[in-house]
């Protein structure tokens, strides 16, 4: 008697065993087999199917064999992530500066909707007022598992602003995975 795995699709799961032989057994016996399954990173939401296959061999010698099944539901995971996790930029005054890129990816399994970049916090629009801090682009639609896009920042600070360390957080929120951040460091 010989247990086999398979699944539905096939080939979007993994096992620690493949197979398990239980020999020859008698009327009664029993063989149990405990293997691990594992959902593979960046599965997509959906059901899969897996399957336990017995095949054996008759006293007869005919060939027969018997499944039974196993439903996984792989829930949706939307993640959204920001790199860098930080921008750190030395600017003069009366000078308009580009401060650096970051990227947000959707890093779960399922994509990430109405994504938003803002500001929160910080001393940089309480300390400087007039700076303008432009982000381009600032916003995205729907943004598919394992795919990302890049932001430009500048800044433009007036003339006679006092020289000192300013920050503020820049923040990519989604309407169903949340937020993440990264905190924007400048020297003036």
């Amino acid at each position: 008697v010989n247990l086999t795995h398979t699944e539905n699709p096939a080939g979007s799961l993994i096992y620690n065993e493949t197979m398990k032989s239980c020999g020859d057994m008698r009327v009664g016996e029993i063989c149990n087999w405990t293997f691990k399954v594992t959902v593979p990173a960046a599965t997509p939401p959906g059901v899969i199917d897996t399957f336990i296959i017995s095949t054996w061999k008759n006293p007869d010698i005919t060939i027969d064999q018997a499944s039974n099944k196993t439903s996984i539901t792989v829930s949706s995971n939307p993640v959204i992530e920001i790199e860098p996790k930080s921008l750190n930029q030395t600017t003069p005054h009366d000078l308009t500066t580009y401060i650096g890129n970051f990227t947000v990816k959707s890093a779960g399994n399922d994509e990430i909707r109405d994504v938003e970049i803002s500001t929160v916090g910080g001393n940089l629009f309480t300390d400087c007022p007039e700076c303008i801090l432009t982000i381009i682009p600032t916003s995205y639609g729907v943004l598919a598992a394992g795919k990302n896009f890049t932001s430009n920042a500048e800044i433009s600070i007036p003339a006679g602003q006092a020289p000192g360390n300013y920050w503020t957080k820049i923040r990519a929120s989604t309407s169903n995975a949340g937020f993440d951040e990264l905190l924007l460091n400048l020297t003036i």
